[in-house]
């Protein structure tokens, strides 16, 4: 992954401070780096790193802990971080100063790792309650003591009076909505995304593999100011279409298929996450034209229904009841089908209508609070019809205002004309 990352030490000052002040007297809060992780012999799978310390300090290093204290009288905001180390400095480079640490993270204090115990013991002795950042995502399952993890068992070992808090749900409140920075680079990951996938039309019927369509998008993210792929992409030529986290990527692009590419770009960490369908030969059959119609039209009704007060689990329902209608319209169901399972639908509809969007593709969230100005999410409606060799589905990702919802991927081709019209 490039790093282009455009540093905002007074913002993610700002958002600690907002993080101390939700807190009780008498807190201590700890966010810590995720690990390295080893892949074979001495190599590390791509550095990931923590996306809540990233946006309370602008730091993606491993070894890294952040540390904030409410007392009665004073807050403190310590950062600790890995000492020197000549041998990473002559082979990685990326060693992290003091100096460093203050530009990208704003006015804390800094301490070597050696230093954190007895810094957290001397507020520890007085303390109420500690927070500790787990990773709490209904999706997340990890059978690996990451650090948060070790840190947490250690504290609890050492101070089992300390009352324990929870720091994920805060931190996920205030992730949720999106500052005008975030925002801006929102912004940005779609237009890099709507570059790629312009040139990608352009380049027409050029592909043989779907390999191939991966690789290129990838050139043209980073050419348009991208820091990289999202994730990981799909690029799904016909039946692999109806495989709803295929990635293999390897087989070959056949005349009169469609292919559904899932791919978004990372601007300054944040991400957009865009799926589109094109025919293969640059013609819509019939059919694929009228499933695909019938997607489109579902999200535009979706869309229509983003707006301040409207919860994920009412938006969901509205998708079942959009998708069923159009199951029917296309002979997929049958009248008698629905009223005998109203949950037929799952057959040809899987997934939810969209997920909430920022420094993760699937970021943090509270599924059960209404939607509110300045969340951002996917809008991701699709149909999947194995036997056919037809899986469609068509993602945009969606801001919601005051009154309403912005289409931040409005300038990405969705229509079928406009499809049709950009590939050459």
């Amino acid at each position: 992954m490039i790093r282009r990352y455009r540093y905002l030490p007074q913002v993610y000052a700002e958002r600690r401070k907002r993080l101390i002040d939700q807190l009780p007297t008498g807190s201590l809060a700890l966010v810590t780096a995720h690990d390295k992780m080893p892949k074979s012999a001495d190599q590390f799978f791509p550095y990931q790193f923590n996306t809540n310390l990233f946006y309370l300090t602008g730091l993606e290093h491993p070894d890294v802990a952040l540390l904030l204290w409410k007392g009665e009288d004073q807050t403190r905001e310590m950062v600790f971080y890995p000492a020197y180390d000549e041998h990473q400095a002559v082979w990685e480079g990326n060693v992290l100063t003091e100096e460093e640490i203050r530009r990208r993270a704003g006015e804390v204090m800094t301490m070597v790792n050696e230093k954190f115990w007895p810094t957290f013991h001397a507020y520890a002795a007085s303390a109420r309650c500690c927070y500790l950042e787990y990773n709490q995502h209904p999706r997340f399952f990890s059978e690996v003591p990451y650090a948060a993890l070790r840190y947490g068992r250690r504290i609890r070992e050492w101070y089992p009076a300390l009352p324990m808090e929870a720091l994920y749900p805060i931190l996920a409140r205030m992730r949720m909505i999106k500052d005008d920075h975030e925002v801006t680079f929102l912004r940005e990951a779609n237009r890099v995304a709507a570059q790629a996938f312009d040139a990608l039309l352009q380049a027409g019927s050029s592909f043989r593999y779907e390999y191939e369509v991966e690789a290129f998008l990838y050139a043209q993210i980073v050419r348009a100011g991208g820091e990289g792929f999202a994730f990981d992409t799909i690029v799904a030529g016909g039946k692999n279409a109806t495989v709803l986290h295929y990635t293999n990527n390897d087989a070959a692009l056949r005349a009169g298929e469609l292919l559904l590419i899932d791919f978004g770009a990372t601007v300054h960490g944040y991400h957009s996450d865009i799926t589109r369908v094109v025919p293969i030969g640059g013609r819509f059959s019939p059919r694929q034209r009228a499933v695909y119609e019938a997607v489109l039209g579902v999200q535009r009704r979706l869309m229509g229904a983003m707006k301040p007060g409207v919860t994920i689990q009412q938006l969901n329902a509205h998708a079942g009841q959009w998708i069923t209608e159009a199951l029917i319209r296309l002979e997929l169901l049958t009248e008698q089908e629905v009223q005998d399972n109203p949950q037929a639908y799952r057959r040809y509809f899987m997934h939810g209508f969209g997920h909430h969007l920022g420094l993760d593709v699937h970021d943090v969230a509270d599924a059960h609070q209404p939607l509110a100005s300045g969340m951002v999410l996917t809008c991701e409606p699709g149909i999947y019809i194995p036997e056919e060799n037809i899986g469609i589905r068509l993602e945009n990702d969606v801001m919601i205002t005051a009154s309403g919802a912005e289409d931040l991927s409005a300038d990405i081709p969705i229509a079928v004309d406009d499809i049709l019209g950009r590939i050459q």
